[in-house]
């Protein structure tokens, strides 16, 4: 999983990192939690940090500060490690001031959550959180990737109604297309659906139903007054 954090104001960016950083301890404190710098690059492994395993939590947590002004070999490295990190079971993150525009459009492009901050009056202010990268981690049964992208999700004020709606709709879609034989017999257009037959991959039929029952469920169980609407998507993403 990859964070991305830019903006000409450093000390903000990075305390914004760091507030994620210590969300994300908070949820897991086993979790080993390391921050690399050009002054201590040469104490790590890229290698060992994209594949390597701790002795008391699976993953781990890599901030990663101004990486960019590191060797001209090594910052390449690390931009061509970029899809490797965003699929990782740890959690990277990049923290950044100064990029050049072809750069800074790869991370982007690679990063579940980006925030990007300008002191200047009408700069860039923090994007929209995506949800529907919580939804394809769903869809993909990315246990772990679905839990985190959910609270980032409410932390950055998506409502969990919108975020239940969001995943029934991709669920369903999903059954749709495990029962028919293409998007105009499924009544939905060709991109969705040509999704939806890729994640159909990853359940069995009886799986799909089970899940979309488990979210038509959720719709009463959530207002029950038993569990929160929260409460009942945390469940339902745990058990994917």
């Amino acid at each position: 999983m990859l964070y991305f954090f830019y903006g000409d104001d450093i000390v903000e960016v990075k305390k914004r990192a760091l507030r994620l950083v210590e969300s994300l301890r908070e949820r897991k404190p086993q979790a080993s939690y390391f921050t690399v710098s050009p002054d201590n690059w040469r104490e790590f492994s890229l290698e060992e940090l994209l594949h390597g395993r701790t002795l008391f939590e699976q993953n781990y947590i890599v901030l990663g500060d101004r990486l960019s002004h590191l060797p001209a070999e090594d910052w390449e490295a690390v931009v061509s490690s970029l899809e490797t990190m965003a699929g990782s079971s740890h959690v990277f993150l990049l923290v950044e001031q100064q990029l050049n525009s072809g750069t800074f459009k790869k991370i982007e492009k690679y990063a579940d959550r980006s925030e990007i901050r300008s002191s200047q009056k009408g700069g860039p202010s923090v994007q929209e959180f995506d949800v529907f990268a919580l939804t394809e981690a769903a869809a993909n049964r990315q246990k772990g990737k679905s839990w985190e992208l959910f609270h980032l999700a409410l932390q950055s004020g998506k409502r969990p109604e919108e975020i239940y709606g969001l995943l029934f709709w991709q669920f369903k879609t999903i059954v749709l297309a495990a029962r028919t034989s293409g998007a105009e017999e499924a009544g939905v257009k060709n991109f969705p659906y040509q999704k939806a037959r890729r994640f159909q991959r990853n359940f069995s039929f009886e799986e799909l139903e089970n899940k979309l029952y488990q979210l038509t469920l959720i719709s009463y169980t959530g207002y029950s007054g038993k569990r929160t609407l929260s409460e009942e998507l945390e469940r339902f993403l745990l058990t994917l």
